[in-house]
């Protein structure tokens, strides 16, 4: 299996301290720059208000299997919490997009470090991504 970079968070924290614990608790607004070669894929991205950002979370150690979760007391499997210490650590937010100059995106509600390696984009479709599972 083989993952590459589509592109890189450019401007937004400098650090994991400074980065809200969930982009959802963040109001700040990031950049995201998509390498030439996958340029063309941001076609018909703009009609979207909001995205999914999937992104690698170079600075995490992928050793942890049990973590404890901000404001519990009980430590469990990592799959069973957020945190971004996880084997195959891929960071998921869900972003307001801002405006898209070229290939770069300007977007608010990433937790994403400056340098971090963005691995894909979708959509976010309130009917889809909203919906209850049976």
């Amino acid at each position: 299996m083989e993952v590459i970079p589509i592109g890189e968070v450019v401007d937004c924290y400098s650090s994991r301290s400074e980065a809200p614990r969930q982009g959802a608790f963040g109001d700040r607004l990031c950049r995201i720059r998509i390498y030439e070669e996958f340029a063309e894929g941001l076609d018909g991205l703009e009609r979207y208000d909001r995205l999914i950002i999937l992104y690698w979370l170079h600075l995490s150690r992928r050793n942890v299997l049990k973590a404890k979760p901000p404001g519990s007391e009980e430590v469990r499997g990592v799959f069973s919490t957020r945190s971004p210490e996880r084997p195959n650590p891929i960071g998921l937010a869900v972003v307001r997009l801002i405006e898209m100059n070229g290939s770069t995106l300007a977007v608010k509600g990433l937790d994403a470090v400056t340098g971090t390696p963005v691995i894909d984009i979708k959509p976010f479709l309130k009917d889809v991504d909203c919906r209850d599972v049976d």
